[in-house]
Formats: C-alpha cells, structure tokens, sequence
C-alpha cells in the first residue's frame, strides 16, 4: 500500500464489501485519494464503474437531459442516440448496470471531467486525480559538495534522474546554509503527484531546496536502501546537514511552516 491511510481505507473498503453495503471491486479505485464508492466491473483500463457515483466524486451530478444521462454540463452533442451517457459534453462508453443504472467507462469519464486515470497492476489499484499543469522540468546540475554556495535555486533537483530506483546518496547532494527537504516518490503514485507543486510553491517561499528520489517501484535498491514502505516520504535536514525530521514528523515540520 502507498501509506496506512490508505490501508486503513482499504481495510474498512473490505469490511463494507463482506457486510454487503458495497459492491466486491475488481482493483481498489481511489478518486481524489478517497475510496470509490459505487458498482464497479471490469479491471485495469477496462473498468466500468458507476455513472452516478461517479459524477458525484468527481464533484458532479448526473441528471437525465435529452433522453440522456449527463454530467459536467447540460450539453449534448446533435444525433447523440437516447439512453447515451454524455460526461463534459462527450458521449463516453457506457453500459447497463445493476438495476437498470448506466455504468461508464471509468478512464473515458474522468478524463471528459479533466481527470487523469493511472492504473497500477503491480499495487491492482486506480488512481483518479485531477489533471495538473506538468512542470517544467528543472536544469540538471552536477552533484555537489560541501563548498557549494547556498545561492543554488529552490526548484526542485532529481538526485536520480535518468536511474529512478537507484541508489542515491543524499548527503553528498545536501546544500550547506539551507533546509534541504528529500521527497521519495513515484511516478504512479496519486497523492505524490498532489503533494508536488505544494512542496515546490513552499521551498520557493522558504527559500528551502528540494531534492527528489524517484524510488520507481517497491523493493528497488533506493527503497530498500531508505527502508522505504510508503510515498509520499519525506526527510528533512537542517542548515548545518542534520537530519531532523522524517515521515509524518516531516510532514508535520512543514505543516508548521
């Protein structure tokens, strides 16, 4: 699991499956960091969920508007066929659930509503979260040492660029006179991608330097050589290089801030 949050979520999910207050999920789905709550068949980019639940996590409504099913606005494309399920103005895949109520395809909606949708087989979870302005990514700059200047900007540097997995040695990379904050994450990793720009308007602000490690997959060298059991992982070091607070502490220290 990406944290015990999110275990603790899936826990109590489960517990609702065996009560039968919830339909048995194919993958565990997770809109906005949040269990999904609503039928869902199919697994992986074939997964069809509930249209209703849908639109209601993603912060809409479904309402029935020219013989069709509609979310995101009241707009319906000319010649869409009664019974159509229209997401943002766009007919999207859509198929008869229990009861009679439209299912959808999840991938189609979401992304109609400015979603993005990232299936991990590896974890047999989907993320959906809102879709973000990609950063530009930041220069690379050689590894430093001890005598560096403190003037270094605050965008963020990827100790493991072009090797995601691999060993790093955070240390070496520190800059002297300024708090310097390691965020170990994943490219796949739904609440890693919310925490991001956060952590960089912050170190911006602060005047803090932000180091990246991209751990790729559970059980890589740089996982394992950090002991690393969850993402979003922080470590924090302070102005003379020690370090003074990791995880939630961390997480904690910059909540302060």
């Amino acid at each position: 699991m990406l944290s015990l949050k999110r275990f603790l979520l899936a826990s109590l999910l489960a517990v609702a499956i065996l009560a039968g207050s919830l339909p048995a999920l194919a993958d565990d789905i997770f809109v906005s960091n949040r269990p999904f709550q609503g039928p869902v068949s199919g697994s992986g980019g074939d997964t069809y969920v509930g249209a209703a639940a849908l639109a209601k996590a993603l912060g809409s409504n479904l309402v029935s508007a020219k013989g069709c099913w509609v979310a995101g606005s009241a707009s319906v494309p000319a010649g869409t066929p009664g019974g159509s399920v229209v997401f943002a103005g766009k007919v999207v895949p859509s198929r008869t659930g229990p009861g009679g109520a439209p299912m959808v395809h999840l991938k189609s909606a979401a992304e109609a509503l400015g979603y993005v949708v990232r299936v991990n087989p590896q974890m047999k979870n989907i993320d959906v979260n809102r879709a973000v302005a990609k950063a530009v990514p930041p220069t690379p700059r050689p590894s430093r040492s001890a005598g560096t200047s403190a003037s270094v900007p605050a965008s963020p540097i990827l100790l493991n660029e072009g090797r995601p997995g691999e060993k790093v040695n955070i240390e070496a990379n520190l800059v002297p006179g300024r708090v310097n904050v390691v965020d170990f994450y994943a490219d796949w990793c739904g609440p890693c991608r919310e925490l991001a720009p956060r952590l960089e308007a912050l170190a911006a602000k602060k005047g803090m330097v932000l180091l990246k490690v991209d751990i790729r997959e559970w059980g890589s060298p740089v996982a394992k050589q950090f002991d690393i059991h969850a993402i979003p992982h922080l470590i924090i070091y302070d102005k003379s290089g020690k370090k003074i607070a990791e995880g939630d502490d961390a997480m904690e220290y910059l909540q302060r801030l």
